[in-house]
C-alpha cells in the first residue's frame, strides 16, 4: 500500500482550489465586460463647470433615434462617473439630468453613436443655470404672480 504525504495531500487539495477561484475571478475583472451580439457600451464623467469636481446626483439618459427606446444611466456618486451597459447599437440622442435643481436639463447638441463590441467613453462638464432674482425671489415666481394678478384683473372687470 502507497503511503501519502502531505505534499501529495496539499497538491491534490491546492490545485482544483486554484483552478476554481481562478475561473471564478475571470468573471470578475474589471474590463472584462461581455456584451451582448449587437451591443455596446457608453461610459464616462460627468464634471462642474470646471471640468475638474465630479457632479453628485447625475443620470445620463440615451434615447434611439430610430426606434425611441430609452436607457438609463446609474446616478453618479461621489467620483461622477457613469455607466450605459448592453446597449444596442445605433444612434442616440444623449440628455442629462441632474437631481441638484440649480441644473438645468442638458441636451447634448451631437448623437452618440453605440458600435456593436465596442465601448464609447465620453465625459461632460455642466453648468449651473442662472436665477435671475428680484428682492431675492425668483423672477418665474414674480412673473407667475404678475400673470395670476393680470387673470384676476381681468376676472373682476
Amino acid at each position: 500500500m502507497r503511503k501519502r504525504t502531505l505534499t501529495h495531500t496539499v497538491t491534490w487539495v491546492t490545485l482544483p482550489l486554484a483552478a476554481c477561484l481562478l475561473v471564478g475571478f475571470s468573471f470578475a475583472l474589471p474590463g472584462s465586460e461581455d456584451n451582448a451580439p449587437g451591443t455596446g457600451n457608453l461610459k464616462g464623467f460627468i464634471f462642474k463647470a470646471n471640468g475638474k469636481t465630479p457632479l453628485w446626483g447625475a443620470q445620463v439618459v440615451l434615447k434611439n433615434v430610430k426606434t425611441g427606446q430609452k436607457f438609463e444611466s446609474n446616478v453618479t456618486d461621489s467620483v461622477g462617473d457613469y455607466k450605459l451597459l448592453d446597449i444596442p447599437e445605433g444612434d442616440y440622442q444623449v440628455k442629462i439630468f441632474v437631481k441638484d435643481k440649480n441644473y438645468e436639463v442638458k441636451t447634448v447638441d451631437f448623437l452618440i453613436k453605440i458600435r456593436d463590441g465596442k465601448t464609447t467613453t465620453i465625459s461632460f462638464s455642466l453648468k449651473k443655470f442662472r436665477k435671475f432674482l428680484i428682492f431675492g425671489i425668483p423672477l418665474c415666481k414674480i412673473t407667475a404672480f404678475i400673470a395670476a394678478l393680470a387673470t384676476i384683473g381681468v376676472l373682476i372687470l
